[in-house]
């Protein structure tokens, strides 16, 4: 049986920054607090659950039968 292996925060923020991907994570995260505010500002929450079963209905309707397929259209379509 292989060790268990465990992974830190700043082994996560280690590989960040070593992955030249800090620009896009930065941007990304800006739009994900600022969508936050402006929800929260219009009085709209939308739970886990909610966005879960958006997010199956989606990939049903889009036909994204697997992970793979799913990254593959989200890299198609940003």
């Amino acid at each position: 049986m292989s060790p268990a292996i465990t992974i830190t925060k700043d082994d996560i923020l280690e590989e960040v920054k070593q992955s030249g991907k800090i620009p896009e994570i930065i941007e990304a995260i800006t739009t994900r607090k600022l969508i936050a505010a402006a929800a929260a500002e219009a009085g709209i929450k939308v739970e886990t659950e909610e966005l879960q079963d958006a997010a199956d209905k989606f990939r049903i309707v889009s036909q994204l039968g697997s992970a793979e397929d799913t990254w593959a259209w989200l890299e198609k379509h940003g």
